[in-house]
């Protein structure tokens, strides 16, 4: 802010702060009301030389259980005072102004209360039927599984595709791994927590979502600088990371000019790890930033709002934030993840 604005700021609080504690003020003598209440000479002063600078004749108290403000008044185009009826009229009003907007904060917060409430219970249905979608998925993995391998058994170690199935191979793993802790009430983290490379991680995603990518006309800029550093985690649930932040960033990117994606690790210290997913997609709503790792939260109009949901708890298990916000000097839309290294 500027040099005046911050004055006029100053202003505006001081008069605040010395209200609070009188029912009113009245620019050039202290409101009657208001000499039960012993004002400091110097909050005082301050506060009725900032009510002449900034043209305030008036200022109203506003107070209701956890709103605290003031109401200012300016100068009447007419000389005259307000008389005592119609001083103590603008009173009640102030006084009905704050109670209404207490209860709007309180029924706002009800409101939220009993969201969450209809979130868990919807979450509590989706783990019934995701558990018995599981159950039915085991099968066919394992039968494309065994198919995969036995393909790429028989093509040789020197075949062009041997990779390709390896992947799928891997993928296959990846999805066993997903449904068994579906199947397990506890859900407990998948996997043995070990140290893993979070650039060797993205790396391997790459080499998956690039081709995706080039699809969808997306340039996927990279900037890993960390690949020695190592995090306490299962390269299962990195991957559930880093896969749905960088997808996202994809389809966000795609239709826009000069679409990309970029992700980039660095390291926070001697003990943290950084890892940037950023897109110049067209950004997410403002109201959905506040929200917008709880489930069911989504600004796609297909989305299921269950992929950042799942981040977050992954990130969460690792010990480590995620974080979204909106880089002013390009415009893109970031997500970060904090993470603490091993030994």
């Amino acid at each position: 802010p500027t040099s005046r604005a911050r004055d006029v700021a100053e202003d505006w609080i001081c008069i605040s702060r010395a209200v609070q504690s009188a029912e009113r003020l009245e620019r050039g003598m202290l409101a009657p009301q208001a000499t039960a209440f012993q004002l400091g000479d110097d909050l005082l002063e301050r506060a009725l030389g900032a009510m002449q600078r900034r043209g305030v004749l008036l200022a109203f108290r506003l107070s209701f259980q956890t709103v605290h403000g003031a109401v200012l008044l300016g100068d009447r185009r007419r000389n005259d005072r307000l008389a005592d009826e119609q001083l103590i009229s603008i009173s009640l009003l102030c006084d009905q102004l704050a109670a209404t907007i207490g209860n709007k904060i309180e029924s706002t917060r009800r409101f939220q209360v009993e969201r969450r409430m209809i979130q868990n219970e919807k979450l509590s249905t989706l783990g019934l039927i995701a558990s018995s979608l599981a159950h039915e998925l085991r099968n066919p993995l394992s039968s494309i599984r065994t198919i995969a391998s036995l393909t790429m058994e028989e093509l040789g170690p020197e075949h062009l595709n041997r990779q390709d199935l390896a992947i799928i191979v891997s993928e296959i793993d990846k999805l066993s791994q997903t449904t068994t802790r579906l199947l397990d009430s506890a859900r407990p983290p998948d996997g043995e927590s070990i140290a893993v490379s979070a650039d060797m991680v993205i790396s391997k995603l790459l080499t998956l979502l690039t081709p995706l990518a080039k699809q969808l006309h997306v340039e996927v800029r990279c900037s890993l600088n960390c690949p020695d550093v190592v995090v306490r985690s299962s390269e299962a649930s990195m991957s559930e990371v880093f896969f749905n932040l960088i997808k996202n960033g994809i389809e966000a990117a795609t239709g826009r000019p000069n679409a990309w994606v970029q992700i980039a690790s660095q390291m926070m210290g001697s003990a943290t790890i950084c890892l940037v997913v950023s897109d110049n997609g067209p950004g997410i709503e403002e109201g959905l930033l506040e929200c917008l790792f709880e489930p069911f939260v989504t600004g796609k109009a297909a989305g299921t709002g269950l992929g950042l949901f799942v981040v977050a708890e992954r990130v969460q298990e690792i010990r480590g934030s995620i974080s979204c916000q909106r880089n002013e000097r390009d415009l893109s839309t970031e997500f970060r993840v904090t993470l603490p290294i091993c030994e």
